[in-house]
């Protein structure tokens, strides 16, 4: 099969991520004309530009969707997000919030297919100093990822903030800070760190919470996350049920796991154990592929 990819191409988007995978039988091709299908990892300008040659070649255009951002929910740009939507053959999407969003703003049916995680795995090298440490991947600037929330945390846990790492390429001062790290040294970072702040509330899926489970570092979330029992469900994990996005409830959480060493090993165990059963191969590379691939044989 000749595929036309096109998305965001970062080291970290969903692009290169399913590239290798995708193209181990099947054929890249650059000219829409030779391709058989086009399948956009993501949205983009780009997305609109190539649709306008629907018609023109034989091939089928299938658009895989993320999320849909909070900041799209005012009226145009709902019609404008609904424009790019409706102009595919055929939709797929990450998860089953994306999935549930699409029905209700657009009465559009997505295949999920989910979205690669980095390769995380856990390597009991863990040791505990007397100090426990804290990790923030991803942005800061947007108000839906509710990182303001982190420096109160720390006030209340009365924690220095230099015990807290933040990686991504939006700069903070609080806490230590860098801007990009290899895919190796992230399993390093997410291994050696306690507890990884993931305090999005839209989120098409968060990959930092699985990617953090991974390596039984406890991701601190709050009960109010879109994807929550996805991917931390109630019935596996009812401690989060109470965790509220509040810095007094978020350090409650954290303070009765620092407090209680046998509690602690008990949950990173049990978030290690979940993912191993549940999410490793669901959202393994090769999966993702097998499931697209599923989706651009029409």
């Amino acid at each position: 099969m000749n595929i036309y990819l096109g998305g965001s191409e970062g080291k970290d988007c969903f692009y290169p991520k399913i590239k290798k995978e995708l193209f181990k039988n099947n054929n890249q091709v650059f000219d829409l004309s030779e391709a058989d299908v086009v399948f956009f990892a993501n949205p983009t300008k780009e997305w609109m530009e190539v649709t306008k040659a629907k018609g023109k070649i034989k091939a089928k255009f299938i658009l895989n969707v993320l999320d849909i951002p909070a900041n799209i929910y005012r009226i145009n740009d709902i019609k404008e997000f609904g424009c790019q939507l409706k102009s595919a053959d055929r939709l797929t999407c990450i998860s089953k919030f994306t999935q549930s969003q699409l029905k209700y703003y657009y009465g559009l049916y997505a295949e999920i297919v989910g979205y690669p995680i980095m390769d995380i795995k856990y390597n009991n090298t863990r040791t505990f100093d007397g100090t426990f440490k804290y990790l923030h991947v991803g942005r800061r600037v947007d108000p839906n990822k509710h990182y303001s929330l982190i420096p109160l945390v720390f006030k209340e846990l009365k924690e220095p903030k230099e015990n807290l790492l933040n990686i991504g390429r939006e700069p903070t001062n609080f806490g230590k800070y860098v801007s990009y790290v290899e895919e190796s040294d992230l399993n390093i970072i997410y291994n050696s760190c306690d507890f990884c702040f993931c305090l999005g509330k839209v989120e098409g899926l968060s990959l930092t919470i699985i990617e953090s489970m991974a390596a039984g570092c406890i991701p601190i979330i709050h009960n109010e996350l879109t994807t929550r029992q996805e991917i931390l469900p109630s019935i596996h994990f009812p401690e989060y049920d109470h965790c509220y996005k509040h810095p007094e409830h978020l350090a409650f959480f954290i303070q009765k796991l620092k407090s209680d060493r046998d509690r602690l090993f008990d949950f990173r165990l049990r978030l290690i154990d979940y993912y191993n059963k549940y999410l490793k191969e669901k959202f393994s590379a090769g999966k993702v592929c097998e499931n697209i691939l599923k989706n651009l044989i029409f």
